[in-house]
């Protein structure tokens, strides 16, 4: 079963511009973005995990093919620092000094997804928005604690799901490239030549 995450990836799209605006209609979208020399890839993040789930059950039930995976803006890479533009919905809390805390009062920035206790003085709180976490981490920089964004899925996991989007992605790309006898070890991951260019020994290492 694959794990529920905030970007789908849809394949096999005739029409990826009228795909994209269907769905940019019905839903509250982040971003749509496709795979360089491949239009039929169409990768869509959404702001909320509760939106990406209902969209993927809905064109799974209309017998599309759509898969969860992780955005271009998650790609494990070597000691990079998550911030507010990774769309990640995790705050790290720290109460400085403060010696209580209302976990009630998270209400007021979103839905709380969960909340994990790190030791006595530091608590992990996940959203299912990412912009609940910005509305959160904005308020309490204000008001004495020190807040950092982390990363809502580990580097295992997201290499799991590299693995899976990058067997998903290969059955979609071969059939159309019979000639080439030669199999990329991970074509996910080499359709984004920025960041293979950066990491290319770390990807090998890491999904042999």
């Amino acid at each position: 079963m694959e794990k529920k995450t905030k970007t789908l990836l849809f394949t096999n799209i005739q029409d990826p511009s009228s795909f994209s605006s269907e769905i940019k209609n019905t839903y509250d979208i982040k971003e749509v973005y496709n795979i360089p020399n491949n239009n039929s890839l169409l990768f869509v993040i959404f702001y909320n995990i509760k939106d990406s789930d209902k969209c993927y059950k809905e064109y799974i039930s209309k017998e599309y093919n759509v898969h969860y995976t992780i955005s271009k803006y998650e790609l494990p890479k070597d000691q990079e620092k998550c911030d507010k533009n990774k769309n990640q919905s995790t705050l790290f809390i720290t109460l400085k000094n403060i010696t209580e805390f209302n976990e009630s009062l998270l209400n007021q920035y979103g839905e709380v997804k969960d909340i994990r206790n790190a030791n006595q003085n530091t608590k992990c709180v996940e959203f299912y928005d990412s912009r609940s976490a910005d509305k959160c981490y904005n308020d309490l920089m204000t008001k004495g604690y020190q807040v950092k964004y982390v990363w809502d899925m580990s580097t295992k996991t997201k290499w799991d799901i590299i693995r899976n989007t990058d067997n998903i992605i290969s059955q979609q790309i071969q059939p159309q490239k019979k000639r080439k006898v030669v199999v990329n070890k991970n074509m996910f991951i080499k359709l984004f030549d920025e960041f293979i260019s950066e990491n290319i020994e770390k990807v090998y290492k890491n999904i042999n």
